[in-house]
């Protein structure tokens, strides 16, 4: 009895280490379409969990799906005097924290270090979560032809010098503006955790972290 209790038990323990494994390194996909008609999806954990809106002219729609399950909207009735007095609360907690971390910058020495390691999670961040597709596509075109030879022009140099994809047709015989924009990428929990926990966890920011999380109450 106790070997199969045992059995269970790392059977478990193997099942959740794989399930935080599969969390942490399956791939999140976005695609974001904007434009006359705007569309954005999400999709993690190999496809288990998605996420869609559609906007149309005004009509827009959110729709979800985990595994073969479509949630649907839970409507919760609050009590507003308990509502308002627990945002109350919520609000001085916030605020006395913020004071916290107030006090642990305006104290810090080496203020520019911190500025510095903030400065490198926010890239390597953004390196992680940004679009491996970017593309922008449609017409414009402005009542003075010269303007619209001239914003061509930039937009040409702007897109060039960051290696972004433009297929924008100039329309000089008035005003025109039907411009798409189109982006696609993915990224893993797992490549926002680490510069997140770096950024936390060195020697100039550990400081403060410490000070706002383990603040005496």
């Amino acid at each position: 009895m106790l070997a199969l209790a045992l059995k269970i038990i790392l059977a478990l323990a193997a099942l959740i280490i794989v399930i935080a494994v599969l969390a942490l390194f399956s791939p999140f996909r976005y695609s974001v379409r904007l434009g006359e008609g705007s569309e954005i999806k999400a999709s993690w954990f190999l496809g288990a969990l998605k996420i869609r809106y559609v906007k149309i002219d005004e009509q827009s729609k959110i729709s979800a799906k985990i595994l073969f399950f479509k949630p649907k909207r839970l409507k919760k009735s609050v009590n507003k005097t308990k509502k308002v007095k627990r945002r109350s609360e919520k609000d001085e907690k916030s605020g006395g924290k913020w004071r916290t971390l107030y006090d642990g910058v305006k104290n810090v020495e080496n203020l520019g270090d911190v500025l510095k390691s903030a400065f490198i999670f926010v890239r390597r961040t953004f390196a992680s979560v940004k679009p491996r597709m970017f593309k922008i596509y449609g017409e414009i075109g402005f009542d003075d032809p010269s303007v619209t030879g001239l914003f061509m022009a930039i937009l040409s140099v702007i897109m060039g010098a960051a290696a972004l994809k433009a297929d924008i047709i100039g329309r000089f015989d008035g005003a025109v503006s039907a411009l798409n924009i189109y982006a696609a990428g993915e990224f893993t929990l797992f490549s926002i955790a680490r510069p997140a926990a770096l950024f936390v966890f060195s020697k100039e920011v550990w400081p403060m972290t410490r000070l706002l999380l383990f603040k005496k109450r």
